[in-house]
């Protein structure tokens, strides 16, 4: 009982010495005491375990958080991290001019870490990040010189440390474009008033992970009823924190033209239609990004599809209300159209056309057959 009223005791000690302190402390600061003006006051402190005499700086800085985003990665080093670097004379991303050109440095939310940006769709040769693929992931790797700093420096005490940082995405829209798949994709711009004008896109993809896009050496594409179609849409350069994308409604025409009086209702007011073609909306309205699912179909007389999209950019969130009776209040700021296409589309069975000729040859025979049989009966007798 001792024990256990200990380990209370001892847990209950240190909860309250971490809360001593106005701010929690990072991954690598401890929360101590310290003595002001005769008062025990609390502040974040470098852990110096971490810190000692001799840092491992080659694990300190493989182990620096990564940020990965669509178009470039980001890597954050916290003021201690920062500040021993600098008392030991390794140079910073942005100080090695040299090897790190590509790096910009950015104010983050939090003054006591600074962050490096790498833009993987610089066309500077220097910038460009080494790229491999497999079937289904795109893998960034981009190498990093932390360089000590020998000017003036009578005796040499570290060695230059290489790290190579890596970010991985699901092989989809935003990193087929940046590698040059040159996915088959549908694009047009929306314009928010006092924010900016954004790139809306719309691609097409084989895999239910919504990888595997079809690119434009599948052109023209040829699809069977009932073929699954992965469908991703994304607006391009907005502000995750602000915007998030939600597809208001989708119909499916025989040519291109949006007004055909010839359609097929898909997704109406962000739902999708009863009886349509096993409409899946995986995720819309939450983020950036859009993920919907359908299954192919034809019409009757036409070969091709033209699907039509209209997409809404809302300010914070707005998930379409399909289970809930009314409509939730969203705030729209803006919206734009879309069309992919043209999808021909094939029966997966012999068409009707082919296989009507031996149908009606078949029943003409059969039907001679019948005639003929009472006449030859009758010569017969």
């Amino acid at each position: 009982m001792k024990v256990f009223l200990g380990i209370i005791l001892t847990i209950g000690l240190l909860k309250e010495v971490h809360l001593q302190c106005n701010n929690p402390c990072l991954h690598d600061e401890e929360c101590l005491p310290f003595s002001i003006n005769g008062a025990i006051e609390y502040s974040c402190e470098c852990n110096a375990t971490i810190y000692n005499s001799n840092p491992d700086f080659p694990l300190l800085l493989s182990d620096v958080p990564v940020y990965c985003s669509p178009n470039q990665f980001a890597i954050k080093l916290t003021s201690c991290l920062g500040r021993v670097m600098l008392e030991s004379n390794i140079l910073l991303p942005d100080e090695n001019t040299v090897d790190d050109q590509c790096f910009s440095r950015s104010e983050a939310a939090d003054v006591s870490i600074a962050e490096f940006q790498f833009n993987f769709s610089s066309t500077t040769t220097k910038c460009q990040a080494t790229i491999s693929t497999n079937s289904t992931h795109v893998t960034y790797s981009v190498p990093v010189w932390f360089r000590y700093n020998n000017t003036g420096q009578t005796v040499i005490t570290h060695n230059d440390i290489l790290v190579t940082y890596n970010c991985s995405y699901p092989l989809t829209m935003n990193s087929s474009l940046d590698i040059g798949l040159e996915p088959y994709t549908s694009s047009n711009n929306i314009t928010v008033t006092g924010s900016g004008t954004y790139t809306t896109i719309v691609q097409l993809n084989k895999f239910s992970n919504y990888t595997g896009a079809y690119t434009t050496a599948d052109m023209p594409l040829e699809l069977t009823v009932e073929t699954p179609l992965y469908i991703t849409a994304s607006v391009l350069g907005a502000d995750p924190q602000k915007f998030s994308l939600k597809v208001d409604s989708c119909y499916a025409t025989p040519s291109s033209d949006r007004n055909d009086q010839v359609r097929f209702d898909i997704i109406t007011d962000g739902c999708p239609v009863q009886g349509s073609t096993a409409v899946s909306l995986d995720d819309v309205g939450k983020s950036l990004d859009n993920k919907l699912s359908m299954k192919v179909f034809k019409f009757s007389q036409k070969p091709h599809v033209y699907l039509h999209f209209g997409f809404s950019l809302c300010l914070g969130k707005c998930p379409p209300s399909c289970a809930i009776k009314g409509k939730t209040v969203e705030t729209v700021a803006a919206q734009t159209n879309l069309t992919v296409g043209p999808i021909t589309v094939k029966s997966d069975s012999a068409s009707s056309s082919d296989s009507a000729p031996s149908s009606v040859f078949s029943w003409t025979s059969k039907l001679w057959i019948l005639m003929a049989l009472p006449l030859l009966l009758i010569k017969s007798i």
